[in-house]
C-alpha cells in the first residue's frame, strides 16, 4: 500500500497574516470571572500604591509626607515607652545559687553605668543589696544617659512561681552567663532546678526579648575570646533558655565600656507588649501596706506606676489568689524616681544623698497631686455568683430539721467507720482484711465506683454507711424533714455517680493520727517520733494513690469507655441518667436539659465576642488616670487573714492549715468575700514572688463555665485526672478549681469527656471561673501538701482562653460489652452484657456494634439471666466482642468555701441529691434514643 506522507505545518506567513481570535463561546472562563469579580481596594491602600504617581515633585513630595509621618509613630512609641520605667528583670544561668557574689556584683555595675556622674559609684552596690534583701520588690534607677529609667527585678529560678511573677510583667530579661573556653575539658553544668523546673513555666508563660550577659570573658586569651563568647552563647540558649539564637542578642560585661554597652542595648530593646497585658490595668507593687478597716477587715494600699492602659477609680481590682474588690481612693502622687533630676542639685553637697533617697523605696511619705474616689453611681458591682431561684420543696418549718439530720448523718457516719477499721491501720491495709459473704453487698458500691465514678476515683469513707449486716445504707429526708432510710445499693448509685464523677478524693487520715499506735513495726523504728510516723504514712499513701491512678488511666487507654458492674445491680438504675445516640455528630441533645443547680450559679453570654469589645472600649471611655501615672491605691474591704498570707514572703513555702471562721473572712452571699467577692480561701494564694494588682474589665467579676485549650506538659508524666483540684493562672488571675477535660475541635455541638488529661493532644479545659475576655495565657499547676504543710507545685499544662459558653456539651461515653454464647450466620444469642431480662428489654433500642465492624440490634431477650438474642449485618465470628455506647452530660464542679462545709454546703448538695431523685424517678419502659 502506498503510505501517506506526514504532512508538516506550515511555518509564519510573510504577506502579514491575521489569525482568527480565538471563540470562547457565551460563557466566561474562571480567570475572566475572578478579574471582574475582584474586591475592590480599600482608600489607604490606593494612597499608598499612588506614591508613583504623578511628576518627579509630586513624587517627592508624597514620599517625604508617608516618611514623616512614619517618624511620628516612631516618636510617639518611644516617648509612650519612657513614660514609665522599663521592667528589666535579671537572673543568672550559673549552678550556684541566685545570691551569688558576682550576681551582687554584677548588678552593681550594671547600676552605676546607668548614671554619668562617677561619684555614685557606691549606689549600685546599695541597689543590689536591696534586691537581695527584699526580692519581691522592684528597685527603680534612673539612665540618664539615654533618658530612660529600668526597674529592676531578681528572677529567683529557685522558686518558680516567684520566678513566674517576674517574667509575666518583664519587659526586657537578662541572663547572665559565663563564656567557656574550648580548651576547658569540663565546665560547672547548669543548674537542674532551672533547666527542668523553673524554664519550662517560664517558657509556657512566654519569655519576653533575651538580653545574655557573657562575664569572664576576659580570662580567655585574646585568640579565643570570640571563639569562648560564641560557646557560652550557644550554651544559655540551647541548652538552658532553649530559644533559637536569633531571638537572643548577647554582649561581654567584663569592661567599664562593655557594661555601658550592655546599658544601651537594653534600653534600645523594643518589642510589643502582649496583648492581654495592654487590654488591662496592672500596677507592680513597690510599696504594701495594711491598713485595718475594721476588725476583720482591712484596706490594703499599693504604690506603682499604671501600666498596660489607663484605669479608673470606678472599676474592680484583683488581689491575685484572694478575690475582686473595689477601690476606695486613687491617689496621684509624686515620683520616688523621677525621670530628670532636680538641676539644683547637683552643686549642692546633699546630692548624693539625695540620689539614695531617690532610691529607697518607701522611706518618706510623697505628696499627694490628685485624688480620685470611686463613684458609689457608676462604680462597676461587685457581684461573682449569679443567685438562682428557690425552686427546692420544703416547706420552713422542716429547715432547721433537716439541717439536724445532715448533722447526725455525719456523726454517725464518722463513728460507723471508726468501729470497723482497726486502729493504726490505713485503708489500704484495712482493704486485706478477710470479708464475710455478708460483706460483699456492700463491697458492691466500691468496684462499681472504681470502674465509672471517672476512672476510679476514690470513695471516701464518709459517703458510705453500712449497717450491721454490710447492706449499703442512704439516709436522706422527705419534705417535712423526716429521716427515710432507703436500702437500695442502685439508688445511692445513681445519686453518687454524679455527685463525685471525675472528683478524685484523698482519705482524710484524721483518725488515723488520732489513734496511731504505732502498728507498722516492720518498717517502722521504735525511735522514730511521732513527726516521721505521719511522714512515711502520708508518703505511703500518696504512692499507693499515684500507682492507683496510673494503673487506671493505662486500663483507659488500653479499653477505652469500658465499664462493668455487677451482677445484682441492675443496669436501668445503674445508668439512669444515660441515653443513647444513633449519632454522636448529628443526634441532638438539648444543652438545658437536666442541669445540676450549680449551673444556675453561673452567668451566661449572649456573645463572648462582643461583650469583651464593649467592656474594653468602655475603659477607654471612663479612664482617669493614663500610663506612666504614679498613684496610691487604696484596694477596700479585703480580709486580714487573706493579707497578711499575701504579703508573707514564706506564704509560698508552707500552708497554713487553719480554716479561718466565716466570721473572719466576712463571707457573704453569691461569693462574698468581704468588700469584695472571691473564691473559697484555700490556706495559700496560689503563687509568689512580686505583688502585682490587676484591673479588671467590666462583668469579669462574674462566675460563668471557662473553657481553656490546653495540652499537657511532656515534663509531667504523673495522670490528671477530670474534676482534679488545680491552681490556674490565667494572665494576673489567680483561682483553684476543678475542671472536667474533653476533646477540643472544631464545628461542633457535642465533644466527648475525657476521664484523664490526654498527653501530647490538645484538650479543652471547662471550669466555673470569673469571665476573663481573651487572649490571655493559661497555666495550670498542681498541688500537694506535704509534711509539716510545704508546698509543693508542678506545672501540669499549658494553653490560652477560648471562650466563656455554658452550653458547652461533654458527653461522658460508656461502653457496655458482651461475647457471643451461639452464633448462626447473621444471628446469636450474647451473654454478661445483661444479667437480668427486664434490663434487656429497657436497653432494646440501643444500637449494637462490634469490634471486626458489624451493627446490630437485640431483637428479644433469652431466659432470665440477661441472655438477647441479636441480629447483625454480617456474620458474627465466635470471638467477636459485642458493644453498646451510652452518653451522659458530664459538668464542672463548683468549689465552695469549707468552713461552713456542715451549715451551707450540706443543704446545697441536700438540694442537689433532692434535684436529681426528682429527674430520675420515672425512667420509663425503654432507654432514650436519639
Amino acid at each position: 500500500r502506498r503510505r501517506r506522507r506526514r504532512r508538516e505545518m506550515p511555518g509564519p506567513s510573510t504577506h502579514g497574516q491575521r489569525n482568527k481570535a480565538h471563540n470562547r463561546g457565551k460563557h466566561q472562563s474562571k480567570h475572566a470571572l475572578h478579574k471582574v469579580n475582584k474586591p475592590k481596594t480599600s482608600n489607604a491602600f490606593v494612597a499608598k500604591t499612588n506614591l508613583g504617581v504623578g511628576n518627579k515633585r509630586e513624587r517627592l513630595v508624597r514620599a517625604k509626607q508617608a516618611r514623616d509621618a512614619n517618624k511620628r509613630l516612631v516618636s510617639m512609641d518611644k516617648k509612650l515607652e519612657k513614660m514609665v520605667p522599663k521592667v528589666v528583670a535579671v537572673m543568672t544561668l550559673d549552678g550556684g545559687d541566685y545570691d551569688a557574689s558576682d550576681l551582687r556584683d554584677f548588678l552593681g555595675k550594671f547600676v552605676n553605668s546607668c548614671e554619668k556622674r562617677k561619684e555614685t559609684a557606691n549606689e549600685g552596690f546599695m541597689v543590689a543589696e536591696k534586691l537581695f534583701n527584699d526580692p519581691h520588690l522592684p528597685q527603680t534607677v534612673r539612665v540618664e544617659q539615654h533618658d530612660h529609667r529600668f526597674q529592676i527585678m531578681i528572677v529567683d529560678h529557685g522558686h518558680k512561681l516567684a520566678a513566674l511573677e517576674a517574667i509575666k510583667s518583664a519587659d526586657v530579661l537578662v541572663c547572665v552567663a559565663a563564656a567557656h573556653s574550648k580548651k576547658e575539658e569540663k565546665y560547672d553544668p547548669p543548674n537542674e532546678q532551672l533547666v527542668e523546673v523553673t524554664m519550662p513555666t517560664l517558657r509556657a508563660q512566654g519569655l519576653p526579648p533575651t538580653v545574655v550577659a557573657l562575664r569572664n570573658s576576659i580570662k580567655v586569651s585574646p585568640s579565643e575570646r570570640n571563639a569562648a563568647r560564641k560557646l557560652g552563647t550557644r550554651i544559655a540558649t540551647e541548652e538552658i533558655l532553649s530559644v533559637p539564637k536569633d531571638r537572643v542578642k548577647s554582649q561581654a560585661v567584663d569592661t567599664e565600656q562593655e557594661m555601658k554597652m550592655l546599658v544601651r542595648m537594653v534600653s534600645e530593646q523594643r518589642a510589643q507588649a502582649p496583648t492581654w497585658r495592654t487590654q488591662r490595668p496592672y500596677i507592680i507593687s513597690e510599696l504594701s501596706t495594711i491598713t485595718p478597716m475594721s476588725e476583720h477587715l482591712s484596706n490594703l494600699v499599693v504604690e506603682g506606676y499604671v501600666r498596660g492602659c489607663g484605669m479608673s477609680a470606678n472599676q474592680l481590682f484583683h488581689v491575685p489568689g484572694v478575690g475582686d474588690f473595689p477601690l476606695e481612693k486613687v491617689e496621684l502622687i509624686e515620683e520616688r524616681v523621677a525621670k530628670h533630676k532636680k538641676k539644683n542639685t547637683h552643686t549642692n553637697s546633699k546630692n548624693s544623698v539625695n540620689t539614695i533617697n531617690d532610691l529607697e523605696m518607701g522611706e518618706t511619705r510623697q505628696e499627694t497631686l490628685e485624688t480620685f474616689v470611686s463613684d458609689p453611681k457608676k462604680r462597676e458591682p461587685v457581684i461573682r455568683e449569679n443567685k438562682p431561684p428557690n425552686d427546692v420543696e420544703y416547706d420552713e418549718d422542716a429547715h432547721d430539721a433537716r439541717l439536724q439530720h445532715l448533722r447526725w448523718e455525719e456523726a454517725e457516719k464518722k463513728k460507723m467507720m471508726m468501729r470497723l477499721k482497726p486502729k493504726g491501720w490505713s485503708d489500704y491495709q484495712a482493704s486485706w482484711l478477710p470479708r464475710d459473704e455478708s460483706d460483699d453487698e456492700g463491697s458492691l458500691f466500691e468496684e462499681e465506683g472504681e470502674e465509672d465514678a471517672d476512672q476510679g476515683d476514690f470513695i471516701r469513707e464518709k459517703d458510705t454507711e453500712m449497717t450491721g449486716d454490710g447492706s449499703d445504707v442512704t439516709t436522706t429526708t422527705g419534705p417535712r424533714g423526716e429521716g427515710t432510710k432507703l436500702n437500695d445499693n442502685d439508688d445511692k448509685m445513681m445519686m453518687d455517680d454524679d455527685d463525685h464523677e471525675g472528683d478524685i478524693e484523698y482519705d482524710s487520715d484524721e483518725e488515723e493520727q488520732e489513734h496511731w499506735d504505732g502498728d507498722l513495726q516492720g518498717d517502722i523504728s521504735s525511735d522514730d517520733d511521732e513527726e516521721t510516723l505521719k511522714n512515711l504514712l502520708e508518703a505511703s499513701k500518696d504512692s499507693a494513690k499515684r500507682a492507683r491512678l496510673r494503673a487506671l488511666e493505662d486500663e483507659n487507654f488500653e479499653y477505652p469507655d469500658e465499664v462493668e458492674f455487677p451482677e445484682d445491680v441492675e443496669a436501668r438504675r445503674r445508668f439512669a441518667k444515660y441515653k443513647g445516640l444513633k449519632s454522636f455528630r448529628t443526634s441532638p441533645w438539648d444543652p438545658k436539659e437536666n442541669l445540676p443547680r450549680d449551673y444556675a450559679r453561673a452567668f451566661a453570654l449572649a456573645s463572648y465576642k462582643r461583650l469583651g469589645k464593649r467592656s474594653k472600649e468602655y475603659l477607654e471611655t471612663t479612664m482617669d488616670l493614663d500610663v506612666g501615672s504614679y498613684v496610691r491605691l487604696t484596694i477596700k474591704g479585703v480580709p486580714t487573714v487573706c493579707l497578711e498570707n499575701l504579703l508573707d514572703p514564706q506564704s509560698s513555702t508552707f500552708y497554713s492549715s487553719k480554716i479561718p471562721s466565716a466570721e473572719e473572712l466576712q463571707i457573704g452571699d453569691a461569693g462574698g468575700l468581704g468588700e469584695g467577692v472571691g473564691q473559697p480561701w484555700r490556706g495559700w494564694t496560689g503563687g509568689a514572688g512580686a505583688l502585682i494588682v490587676s484591673g479588671l474589665l467590666r462583668h469579669e467579676s462574674r462566675m460563668t463555665v471557662m473553657h481553656f485549650g490546653v495540652q499537657k506538659r511532656k515534663e509531667y508524666t504523673d495522670p490528671i485526672p477530670s474534676k482534679h483540684s488545680m491552681w490556674w493562672h490565667v494572665g494576673f488571675r489567680r483561682e483553684k478549681a476543678k475542671a472536667i477535660f474533653s476533646h477540643d475541635g472544631l464545628n461542633a455541638d457535642k465533644y466527648k469527656f475525657e476521664r484523664f488529661l490526654p498527653p501530647r493532644v490538645p484538650a479543652m479545659a471547662s471550669l466555673f471561673m470569673p469571665i476573663t475576655f481573651g487572649p490571655a495565657p493559661v497555666l495550670g499547676f498542681s498541688e500537694k501538701i506535704g509534711a509539716g504543710g510545704s508546698i509543693q507545685t508542678a506545672l501540669v499544662c499549658s494553653g490560652n482562653v477560648r471562650a466563656a459558653n455554658p452550653d458547652r456539651i461533654a458527653l461522658k461515653r460508656v461502653v457496655l460489652t458482651g461475647f457471643p454464647f451461639r452464633t448462626h450466620k447473621h444471628k446469636g444469642v450474647i451473654r454478661y452484657m445483661f444479667f437480668n431480662a427486664e434490663d434487656v428489654k429497657f436497653f432494646s433500642p440501643l444500637e449494637l456494634w462490634t469490634k471486626y465492624g458489624r451493627r446490630g440490634k437485640i431483637t428479644d431477650a433469652l431466659g432470665t439471666h440477661g441472655h438477647m438474642k441479636c441480629l447483625f449485618n454480617g456474620v458474627l465470628l465466635q470471638h467477636d466482642t459485642v458493644c453498646a455506647t451510652m452518653y451522659k452530660r458530664m459538668f464542672p464542679k463548683l468549689e465552695r468555701h469549707q468552713h461552713n462545709a456542715m451549715n451551707q454546703n450540706s443543704e446545697i448538695e441536700f438540694e442537689n441529691r433532692m434535684h436529681d431523685k426528682r429527674e430520675f424517678e420515672d425512667t420509663g419502659d425503654k432507654m432514650q434514643m436519639y
